[in-house]
């Protein structure tokens, strides 16, 4: 397989593709179940993102695919150093362990879809489709934890309140 360089035209329709993730076969892998797909154009990969930001955004991707990042958990900086250099940009979090503690900073980084480790390439392709679409996805286990969280967070503010007819502020509710 071939991966793009920046002189390299891409189609209006290819999705754009960037592949973050340590390990090289891992890296390969994706960026050759990726290459089969017309509608997908992978961009240069590599460990670690470029530490210039415009030699980050310079490929102009659609899609970044980030490693979770495991003990590290650097692929949750990676994330937010993203959604803020480019908002416009999806972010699909990979190998994505299955409890409350990790997935919760994944949805308050910015992420846009979400596949657990035993995710198969089908599912890495219909993903990305669908978050450069604009969806936002996650496996029916993630979103049951997303909204048990939800609901813990919302009771709490409910006991904080109790009867008063007046919203607290914010400031009111940390005091």
């Amino acid at each position: 397989f071939r991966v793009l360089q920046s002189e390299d035209r891409v189609s209006q329709q290819q999705i754009r593709i960037i592949i973050v993730h340590p390990s090289r076969l891992c890296r390969e892998s994706i960026a050759l179940v990726l290459a089969q797909q017309p509608a997908m154009a992978v961009v240069p990969v590599d460990a670690e993102l470029p530490q210039a930001d415009t030699e980050l955004t310079s490929f102009t991707p659609a899609v970044f695919v980030l490693d979770f990042g495991g003990a590290r958990r650097s692929g949750l900086d990676d994330a937010q150093r993203i959604h803020r250099l480019s908002p416009e940009c999806r972010i699909l979090v990979i190998n994505v362990p299955l409890n409350e503690t990790d997935i919760l900073p994944c949805i308050e980084c910015g992420a846009s879809g979400y596949l657990l480790d035993d995710a198969s390439g089908d599912d890495l392709v219909a993903n990305i489709k669908a978050i450069a679409a604009g969806e936002t996805l996650c496996p029916p286990r993630i979103t049951n934890l997303a909204f048990e969280k939800l609901s813990q967070l919302a009771h709490q503010s409910q006991v904080i309140r109790g009867d008063h007819a007046a919203p607290l502020t914010r400031r009111e509710l940390e005091i």
